[in-house]
């Protein structure tokens, strides 16, 4: 039988150029592929000057020694130690750094030990230092301190590997041991692809063929248990010796494709897995639609939920019942927690094989994206029927079929509002009645709440629970949903406002943003910083290593030099 999931069905993408040039050679110059690659012969933005990154009292400075790139840190936490760099991570908004520790006296010499992650990341975007980690919802920290080894965290889904290592724990089920290709993402069963065993001889087979690559061996027999001392063993062993290629090649997605470079016209690479010894169906145990199988391959890593922030969209918590994320990189996880994915893939807006422009995205607000809304929603392919639906002009923003659908409410990398792709609709209960703020002020501003779910209640038919209104807003309800949500909401809530009001230009809110300085989560300071910038025009000149009561002092400072002595903050 055909296979694409085990360790001897890939081929490597060097194979893949012979015929499909134009593809691979978009392919190896996108920021995906170029994901994780080592230091030596790559392009690195960082300015590594000798330039000290202060934090909190300690200091990271990254340096040339010897034609070779080094961080050395001196920390109240690690002491001084240096760094020499070996692996790039990333190079589309952000480099990050993985390397190993040397002696001081001889640098260039041979290290043992394992790749760290680097405690600093070069901002592509704001040519700018910052503290590595603070690209999702995590709390302030004490001072820099280097990650976790590289082999063990991000390996899986920044490089190559076999499709068979990282199913480990879907065959499995729920309670095996933490490994590099747990699934981050959680989705209700309902929506959850089934992974099946079909013959434990076989899965057997492949298993001990990969624990043997790693220096281990398997003592089970029986599926549950052997996939488990699998995971162990995985978690253990499995570094870069185990790749089938540094960086996220073509297999990370088409899988295994050996048979089909061996043999184009007879055999086609597919999403789907293909294996004798298990299967894959969808929730209902149907054959999945090739878009699911597209989706699930992506979702695989774009599914981000593993900060330790707890919260998610539709008022979910991450370990019980998770909605949306919040932040980049978990898009198509939500978007399989929408209505369209059985129908639509990412690749239906999003071009697998290079960097998107922005300007090919926008095009999707327009009639590109609603052709493709309505190739299976005709009935608003007529301005008529539209405008009925959307109650805006069929011509104008507010009928695009993504403004409403998919609103732009996610933090992104570069401190800017993304799209959320859980597709569904703003008058949904779980939206109106656990998010904040209500998805129409997004656009509008300066309504008030009150005014909005009204509005919705008119247009829509519908009822919404002023009592669990009231406890999301409080007293805030009949005021601007803007200044309830940055008095009520929740980190990720208060950055989709703080991102708002800086893309809307609303200087009323100055004040208030300042004071979200010191929010709990360091990456909404970094929203409320560019928003401020974006309304005033002015660069603020912040050290954001410093502790949050800090920023909110020299931004009060600099607000009061700016339009003289200060009125109160709205919301105080």
């Amino acid at each position: 039988m055909s296979s694409n999931v085990r360790r001897e069905d890939y081929a490597g993408s060097r194979i893949c150029g012979k015929c499909h040039g134009d593809i691979a050679r978009k392919w190896t110059n996108s920021p995906m592929h170029r994901m994780t690659r080592a230091v030596a012969g790559a392009r690195v933005d960082a300015p590594f000057d000798g330039r000290p990154f202060r934090f909190m009292g300690d200091t990271a400075t990254p340096e040339m020694l010897r034609g070779a790139r080094f961080v050395r840190l001196d920390s109240a936490r690690e002491g001084k130690t240096l760094y020499r760099v070996t692996k790039v991570i990333g190079g589309r908004y952000r480099e990050d750094y993985a390397g190993v520790r040397v002696d001081e006296k001889d640098p260039g010499a041979a290290a043992g030990g394992d790749d760290r992650i680097l405690p600093i990341t070069w901002l592509r975007f704001s040519n700018e230092w910052r503290y590595k980690g603070y690209s999702v919802m995590n709390p302030e920290r004490n001072g820099l301190v280097t990650g976790p080894v590289w082999r063990t965290t991000c390996i899986f889904c920044h490089n190559t590997v076999p499709s068979l290592v990282t199913m480990y724990d879907e065959l499995h089920g729920p309670g095996g041991p933490k490994y590099q290709g747990s699934a981050s993402f959680v989705l209700p069963s309902t929506l959850m692809p089934r992974f099946r065993i079909t013959d434990p001889h076989r899965l057997g087979t492949a298993i001990r063929g990969e624990v043997e690559l790693l220096g281990g061996e398997i003592s089970a027999s029986e599926p549950q248990a052997l996939l488990a001392e699998a995971m162990q063993a995985t978690r253990r062993s499995f570094g870069e010796a185990q790749l089938v290629e540094t960086g996220i090649g073509c297999e990370a997605c088409h899988g295994g494709s050996r048979e089909h470079a061996e043999s184009p016209t007879h055999v086609r690479t597919s999403f789907a897995v293909r294996s004798d010894f298990m299967q894959v169906t969808a929730p209902d145990g149907r054959r999945p639609s090739r878009a699911s199988d597209m989706n699930r391959a992506c979702a695989k890593c774009h599914t981000v939920l593993f900060s330790g922030y707890r919260y998610t969209w539709e008022g979910g918590e991450r370990f019980e019942h998770p909605g949306g994320s919040n932040v980049n990189s978990g898009e198509a996880r939500d978007f399989m927690l929408g209505h369209c994915s059985n129908e639509l893939s990412c690749a239906s807006c999003h071009d697998p094989h290079a960097e998107d422009p922005r300007a090919r995205l926008e095009e999707l607000t327009g009639p590109k994206g609603q052709a493709l809304c309505t190739s299976c929603h005709r009935k608003y392919s007529s301005p008529l029927e539209l405008e009925r639906h959307t109650h805006h002009l069929a011509s104008g923003p507010g009928s695009a079929c993504v403004a409403c659908h998919m609103p732009r409410k996610n933090m992104g990398l570069a401190y800017a509002l993304t799209r959320y792709h859980r597709i569904g609709s703003p008058t949904d209960p779980e939206r109106v009645l656990r998010d904040r703020p209500m998805e129409c002020a997004l656009c509008h501003p300066t309504k008030t709440t009150e005014f909005l779910v009204s509005t919705a209640e008119t247009w829509y038919k519908k009822r919404f629970d002023r009592r669990r209104l009231r406890g999301l807003y409080g007293a805030d309800f009949t005021g601007p949903a803007w200044l309830a949500t940055l008095r009520h909401g929740k980190p990720h809530e208060q950055a989709t406002a703080i991102g708002m009001l800086g893309e809307q230009r609303v200087a009323a809110a100055l004040p208030d943003l300042v004071e979200q300085l010191d929010n709990s989560i360091v990456l909404v300071r970094f929203f409320a910083r560019g928003a401020i910038e974006q309304i005033s025009g002015e660069k603020l000149e912040l050290d954001m290593g410093r502790p949050g009561p800090e920023l909110v002092a020299a931004g009060r400072a600099w607000l009061e030099r700016r339009s003289g002595p200060p009125s109160k903050a709205v919301s105080e």
